[in-house]
């Protein structure tokens, strides 16, 4: 979405980054031919319509002859629409068009999480909110306004139609999405092109990718996973499904793909992932001191778990009884395994064993071992521990979940592969040199 003030805080709380005009201009370099004597064109949340200024300067004979419609919730603008443009002040997500009647849309949606909270920067009224959710078929958990423009638009594609977004790549590795990926998976063929974090720089940090969808049932589930390229403008492909049914969309590399084959299971196999306890949890738990007496237990967080140790120490401010821990959750009765998630940058992912079996809050998961899988391997837990506090595994997450996210899920957790015999091949294992990261900039 285009703002229509240079203003940072118009732009953070719509959601809305200019498109870069080398993006538009590789983007509707993926346009398929059109049958149609008098497409249909559509731009959501058009701004001042870049991508329409766009096509008619990258295809002035496809710009021509079509019919071509922005609509924008706050369309003034200082340049005003190009010629012939007729554009309608509204919500796209409550616009009342629901014929699918468009042969193309594109555009770059706005981005954020909905909610009247101030703890949340794209700021809607409740009543909206709710009006979104009752709307959206793939709405979920904490849905992001994007993945309903994405929705939306492939709804209103004819049978054949086509959708060029710029969007944020986090739909391709989260839970909140998995009705998003499988709708995507019935209603066409989906290509991705992965873009990094660099487009809307220095405006925003924000990995993108390009979503080039071309709606029809008899494609339905072929997805193509590539990388672009700046210094040559080509495009490499990373993974290629004949039958996607909406999973996650992970990347693969040389490395990842010879780790996975060294390791016989993944960590969902072989342990159940649980999660601690969160903050509004434990502040509302009447069980829980902030003035302890000289029995209780300090409830750790992430700053106790440091990288092969744990720091029993008062550090959050919250203290328990060690007879109520178990009213946390059961598992901490037990020892076993903590990992913490963030790794981005500096930060990999971190694993110790709490052999003293302390409650937990906050983003610290807790390693279970499935114990009829567990007895049949020949780890300890000092080498799981080991494993993955290893070069190893901060490889294979950075490769396969990029820098998408700041911090792995359950589910990606559980992707992680993970011997179930002794590590010895997997120590000799070699760690390949970092291949040079892609540009995101042409120069």
């Amino acid at each position: 979405m285009i703002p229509n003030t240079s203003s940072p805080k118009t732009q953070k709380e719509r959601g809305a980054f200019s498109t870069p005009d080398w993006v538009v201009r590789l983007m509707l370099g993926f346009l398929r031919p059109m049958a149609s004597p008098a497409p249909r064109v559509l731009e959501p949340a058009c701004g001042d319509c870049t991508f329409l200024r766009g096509l008619r300067e990258v295809h002035p004979a496809l710009f021509a002859k079509a019919e071509k419609v922005g609509v924008e919730l706050h369309p003034a603008s200082p340049k005003g629409e190009p010629g012939g443009v007729r554009v309608i002040e509204h919500d796209f997500l409550l616009w009342e068009e629901r014929e699918a009647k468009y042969d193309l849309i594109m555009g770059n949606p706005p981005y954020g999480i909905p909610s009247p909270s101030k703890h949340y920067a794209y700021r809607v009224s409740s009543a909206t909110r709710s009006e979104y959710k009752k709307r959206f078929r793939t709405w979920f958990g904490k849905y992001n306004v994007y993945g309903a423009f994405i929705e939306k638009a492939v709804r209103l594609l004819k049978p054949g139609g086509q959708l060029l977004f710029i969007v944020p790549a986090t739909f391709l590795l989260l839970d909140d999405f998995k009705k998003l990926r499988a709708f995507l998976a019935e209603e066409g063929q989906t290509q991705l092109v992965y873009m990094g974090d660099g487009v809307f720089r220095p405006s925003a940090s924000i990995t993108t990718v390009i979503l080039n969808f071309i709606r029809g049932r008899e494609d339905a589930g072929r997805l193509l996973l590539q990388d672009y390229d700046a210094e040559t403008g080509g495009l490499k492909e990373i993974r290629r499904l004949a039958a996607w049914h909406g999973e996650i969309i992970t990347f693969t590399t040389e490395f990842t793909e010879r780790l996975s084959a060294l390791c016989s299971a993944r960590l969902g196999d072989v342990f159940a992932v649980k999660v601690s306890p969160r903050t509004p949890e434990i502040r509302g738990n009447p069980l829980i001191a902030k003035e302890p007496t000289p029995e209780m237990l300090p409830i750790l967080n992430g700053r106790n778990l440091k990288r092969g140790k744990i720091l029993y120490e008062p550090l959050s401010g919250y203290w328990i009884h060690p007879r109520h821990k178990n009213k946390l959750r059961k598992f901490f009765e037990t020892p076993h395994v903590v990992v913490g998630l963030g790794f981005r940058g500096d930060r990999e992912l971190g694993a110790a064993y709490d052999a003293l079996a302390y409650p937990w809050m906050g983003d610290v998961y807790h390693l279970l071992p499935h114990h009829s899988l567990w007895r049949t391997t020949h780890l300890e837990p000092a080498d799981v521990v080991n494993y993955l506090n290893s070069p190893l595994v901060g490889r294979y997450i950075r490769d396969s979940f990029r820098e998408i996210v700041y911090h792995l899920n359950i589910t990606l957790l559980k992707l992680i592969p993970i011997p179930e015999e002794a590590l010895g091949n997997v120590k000799k294992f070699p760690l390949p040199k970092q291949e040079a990261q892609f540009p995101t900039k042409p120069s």
